[in-house]
């Protein structure tokens, strides 16, 4: 039997974000119907330089997301999804990764393009614990404005945040002209084991007992 004067609880973070781009329309205002000359390009990248995680005792974390891609974008929607968690019951776990996600147009034709896109994003952070922590940032715009926008989600101890939103991108790419639109989400978590009382595990062992008793006589019944 563990001591339970030594026995910790779990502490966890998890994060998540979906990031989707939709073309919803490309006109040629020049040749209509002719999109000849017109590159469409999304990327998906990892940054390494901004990736690490550290932790000590039995500290463990986790990162799922799409494969890293650079190519054609197939149909009008383009959509990747990024998920970071990490748990804790005896030390320390922190974990930091950061993502490009980018729509690329290339125009190498004489003619000029009026695009619309729609940006959408669905970001969620989740904390369990009393020493826990999870922060996400959410950095979206596009290069002909240079106009960029900024979100960001942040937990401490135990509870939950998610939010949801979107932006239409409408201009119109001339000759030989190019467009980046771009986001990069940056997640980050910590947590460390809390000690808990041992009057809490010996309540917690009498809990156990009333519960499965009753779960007992009512397969009995």
């Amino acid at each position: 039997m563990a001591n339970a004067s030594t026995a910790h609880a779990v502490s966890s973070f998890e994060s998540s974000a979906t990031l989707t781009y939709t073309i919803n329309s490309i006109v040629n205002l020049d040749n209509p119907g002719d999109l000849t000359g017109l590159t469409v390009n999304g990327s998906f990248e990892l940054e390494d330089s901004q990736t690490y995680t550290e932790y000590t005792g039995n500290g463990t974390s986790s990162i799922n997301h799409s494969d890293s891609y650079y190519g054609p974008v197939e149909g009008n929607v383009f959509s990747k999804t990024f998920s970071l968690s990490g748990s804790v019951g005896n030390g320390d776990v922190t974990s930091n990764y950061l993502v490009f996600f980018d729509l690329e147009f290339i125009n190498a034709s004489n003619d000029s393009f009026a695009i619309d896109v729609d940006f959408a994003y669905d970001l969620s952070v989740n904390t369990v614990g009393e020493d826990v922590f999870a922060e996400m940032f959410l950095d979206y715009g596009e290069e002909l404005t240079n106009e960029y926008f900024f979100e960001d989600l942040s937990v401490f101890e135990t509870g939950t945040d998610q939010l949801t939103g979107s932006h239409k991108f409408l201009f119109t790419l001339g000759a030989f002209e190019d467009q980046l639109i771009l986001a990069d989400v940056n997640q980050f978590g910590t947590a460390s084991a809390v000690p808990l009382p041992a009057a809490i595990w010996l309540f917690g062992s009498a809990l156990f007992g009333l519960v499965a008793n009753g779960l007992r006589k009512q397969a009995d019944c």
